[in-house]
C-alpha cells in the first residue's frame, strides 16, 4: 500500500498571484479509452528524489478526462530528478501506464502532458523506457518538453460559474481534487496536513480519518461482497453472493466467500474466463483477450 507523506513531499497546488514566481509542473493526463466503459479511473504516483511517493485517485465515472494535478517541489529540495507514474484503470485493474521524470524549471509553472493511450497496451519496453504513442520512448522528459502553463482544461462554459471562459484556470486554481476536483485544491495538504479525500473500498485510507474502508458493509454490498471489488449479480449476504457473476467478473477460486473475485477482463489467468490462462507472447489480458 502506498503510503502518504504528510510533511515532506508535495505541496499541491497552484500558486496564482503569490509576489514569488511559483516553481510547479501541471501534469494534465487524457486517454482514448472508451470512458467509463474501458477505463473508470485514472492512478498518478508522483516519487520525490528522496524516494519518497505519494499517489491520487480520479474516478472518471463522474467526469471524463482530461484530469490535471499540479505539483511543486519540496520546499528548499531539489528540483529533480521527479518520477510520475500515471496508470489507466478498470474495475482496480491496470489496463496502461506511462512513465516521465522530469526537473522542475525554477519560477516556472510548466506542463507535462501524458497520454494513455490504447496503442500502448501490451507493449513492452525497456528499462528506463515508457511506451508513448506505441513506440517506447526514454521516461526522461526534456526542459523544451514541458509546455508553458496557460491555464487548465476548461470544465464547463464559465470559470467558477461566473465569469465568461478566457480559457484560464477554472475556479483560478487548480481544480478540484486528485485530478480536479477539490480536496487536492489549496486546503489542508498546503498546512502539511492529509487531505480527505473520499472512502472507497480499495484497503486504503482515502479520507485519511485512520480507519481504511470505513462506511463498507463487505458482508451485505453487492458491490464489495466478502472483499473490495466482489461484485455480485445478485444480493449479497454475509460476505458471500447469491446469485450469479455480473459480466466481466467471476468465480473462479470455487470459494463463494469472497464473491466474483476474478475480473474476466485484465486477469491473465483467467482471460475471458475462468481458468482461459494467456501465455507466451500472448501474456497480457487485455479487455478479456489475451494480448
Amino acid at each position: 500500500m502506498v503510503r502518504m507523506r504528510t510533511l515532506a513531499l508535495l505541496v499541491i497546488s497552484l500558486a496564482l498571484g503569490c509576489t514569488k514566481p511559483a516553481t510547479e509542473v501541471v501534469v494534465i493526463t487524457t486517454t482514448d479509452f472508451d470512458v467509463p466503459a474501458e477505463v473508470d479511473e485514472m492512478q498518478i504516483e508522483v516519487t520525490s528524489p528522496r524516494g519518497e511517493v505519494m499517489s491520487a485517485n480520479a474516478d472518471l465515472r463522474d467526469r471524463p478526462p482530461p484530469r490535471s494535478l499540479g505539483i511543486t517541489p519540496t520546499e528548499g529540495g531539489a528540483l529533480g530528478p521527479y518520477q510520475v507514474r500515471a496508470r489507466a484503470l478498470s474495475g482496480g485493474g491496470v489496463v496502461v501506464e506511462r512513465v516521465a521524470v522530469f526537473d522542475f524549471q525554477r519560477d516556472q509553472v510548466r506542463v507535462l502532458r501524458i497520454e494513455l493511450l490504447r496503442s500502448c497496451m501490451g507493449v513492452t519496453c525497456g528499462a528506463d523506457e515508457t511506451c508513448a504513442r506505441g513506440a517506447c520512448r526514454s521516461v526522461q522528459v526534456a526542459a523544451d518538453e514541458l509546455e508553458d502553463f496557460e491555464g487548465l482544461p476548461d470544465a464547463g462554459p464559465t470559470d467558477a460559474g461566473d465569469r465568461p471562459d478566457a480559457g484560464s484556470v477554472d475556479a483560478g486554481s487548480v481544480d478540484a481534487g486528485p485530478f480536479d476536483a477539490g480536496p487536492f485544491d489549496a486546503g489542508p495538504f498546503d498546512a502539511g496536513m492529509c487531505v480527505p479525500m473520499t472512502e472507497t473500498c480499495n484497503m486504503r485510507d482515502d479520507d485519511c480519518d485512520g480507519v481504511p474502508d470505513n462506511g463498507f458493509d463487505l458482508t451485505t454490498d453487492s458491490m464489495n461482497c466478502g472483499t473490495c471489488g466482489s461484485a455480485c449479480a445478485g444480493t449479497c449476504i454475509g460476505g458471500m453472493c447469491d446469485g450469479a457473476c455480473p459480466s466481466g467478473m467471476g468465480d473462479c477460486d470455487g470459494d463463494p466467500s469472497n464473491g466474483c473475485e476474478a475480473d474476466l477482463t485484465t486477469n491473465a489467468d483467467h482471460c475471458g474466463m475462468c481458468g482461459d490462462r494467456c501465455r507466451g507472447m500472448l501474456s497480457m489480458c487485455c479487455m478479456g483477450m489475451c494480448c
